[in-house]
């Protein structure tokens, strides 16, 4: 019986340091400060030029256009002309940008909500090509656009797709094309459209992390500065009028900071 009693003892003294060993009693606390400022400049350049898709390293051209299309049976299709960005980046919040401003005072031609008093309806957007070649109109043609990190060959490895409802994988997937914003685009609910914000994820091509190569807000991949990015556009035409001019003159490529 002592024996069992001893062996009790020694356990309940063994718990006992165990517990006094392993409890955290803070003494004494010194707090320091660590600061750095870097140096270097907050960057965020870009150059642009157009380029044909079947000769991107080609001769420079002068405008954006599409050839071949008969609505409604041509739907979204891929400009014959893409961006050549080339894009340095340093600002931790900049980028490059691109949205259209049809209704701006240079834009022709302009575009003019046909129901001012509810700009939350679907016709309210005035993002997209415009129907006509100058003045105003209340008639737009869906965009949407997608970078890459090398020159696509359209009609390949590179399909035109609707960015909702086209499919999930493949060279046609919809997840690599991004609805073209205007900068007074508004909040529209029926089509998921949140207002444009300058420097927003939605309309930022590139930033300090890379090129915005998926359409998710986070979707930016590495991507080194002063490398050629190419960027791609599409319209979709199945609601457009026969033997009818449709135009933006205002598609911009800006850079930021913030």
């Amino acid at each position: 019986m002592k024996k069992l009693v001893a062996v009790v003892l020694g356990l309940a003294a063994f718990a006992a340091l165990s517990s006094s060993a392993w409890a955290f009693v803070p003494v004494a606390r010194t707090t320091v400060t660590a600061t750095v400022t870097t140096g270097g400049t907050r960057t965020a350049a870009v150059t642009v030029k157009i380029r044909t898709n079947t000769a991107p390293f080609g001769a420079d051209q002068s405008q954006v256009t599409w050839s071949g299309v008969t609505p409604p049976s041509t739907q979204w299709k891929i400009a014959d002309q893409f961006l050549l960005l080339n894009a340095t980046v340093t600002d931790s919040g900049g980028g490059v940008q691109i949205y259209t401003r049809n209704m701006d005072s240079d834009a022709s031609p302009k575009f003019e909500d046909p129901t001012p008093g509810d700009t939350s309806n679907t016709d309210s957007n005035p993002a997209g090509l415009l129907m006509g070649t100058s003045g105003t109109t209340t008639v737009t043609v869906p965009l949407a656009w997608s970078i890459k990190g090398a020159s696509a060959t359209v009609g390949t490895d590179l399909l035109a797709a609707d960015p909702n409802t086209g499919p999930a994988t493949g060279p046609g997937n919809k997840f690599q094309w991004l609805f073209m914003n205007d900068k007074n685009t508004p909040t529209i609910p029926a089509t998921g459209t949140s207002a444009f914000v300058n420097g927003a994820a939605y309309v930022t091509a590139i930033n300090v992390s890379g090129i915005h190569a998926a359409s998710g807000e986070a979707d930016f991949f590495t991507f080194p500065d002063g490398s050629n990015s190419f960027l791609y556009v599409q319209a979709n035409f199945s609601a457009a009028a026969a033997a009818q001019a449709y135009k933006t003159s205002t598609l911009t490529i800006e850079s930021y900071l913030q």
